[in-house]
């Protein structure tokens, strides 16, 4: 029997991200019933260089997604932090890899301390984000989970100093709108960051507008 040459090589490494990603799915789904799950279709074609080809290393790097953190102030507002290498009033929500052989359950709370020095469960799940991503005849699959902590008045410090952080400010939930918008609107390199940064910042929007347990300070 002639075996088609056009039958695609399997990837062992999206084996085990989606085998990995189907678990943490699972074991979330015993802790927060009603966490929601969500599929982007993203079409990068800003300039050179794409964020398109930094998440592309992240195989290499053993890195299968990435865990959101949605870090609540005693007041009700969220705690945002900016870069020194982003562009101008530009702040987005704490984000951390979730590696092979980790749980993302396991990568929230190590993320937690090393972008914020906190520490703490996850009070809620709020999601699962699944991106398949285009950019010029390649595609690429990757996840984003997110978790809402209740921090209290506890202040950041993070512990990280390998991705360095500028600054941190709280905002209001009803801020996230903005904040996606002022992401959708970045051009130039910053074009396909903004894009896929700005989904998830709208995807917790949604979930505060219309949550009536959502911490109100």
């Amino acid at each position: 029997m002639n075996m088609s040459s056009d039958v695609p090589a399997i990837d062992p490494f999206e084996v085990q991200r989606v085998l990995a990603e189907d678990q943490d799915l699972r074991s979330l789904r015993q802790r927060f019933p009603s966490l929601e799950e969500r599929n982007y279709v993203l079409v990068m074609n800003g300039p050179d260089p794409s964020y398109f080809d930094e998440l592309c290393k992240g195989p290499a790097k053993g890195r299968r997604g990435e865990v959101v953190l949605v870090v609540c102030h005693a007041d009700g507002t969220i705690w945002l932090h900016a870069k020194p290498f982003y562009p101008a009033g530009i702040y987005r929500l704490p984000t951390g890899g979730v590696h092979l052989g980790e749980s993302a359950w396991e990568a929230a709370q190590r993320e937690l301390w090393e972008e914020m020095g906190l520490k703490g469960e996850p009070a809620q799940c709020l999601g699962l984000l699944r991106y398949e991503m285009f950019r010029r005849g390649r595609s690429l699959h990757f996840s984003s989970v997110v978790f809402r902590f209740d921090a209290g008045t506890a202040e950041p410090h993070p512990q990280d100093s390998a991705e360095p952080i500028s600054s941190f400010q709280r905002v209001p939930p009803a801020e996230l709108a903005k904040v996606a918008r002022a992401l959708t609107d970045l051009r130039g390199q910053w074009q396909d960051w903004g894009n896929f940064r700005a989904a998830v910042h709208e995807f917790v929007y949604e979930i505060w507008s219309r949550a009536s347990a959502w911490p109100q300070g």
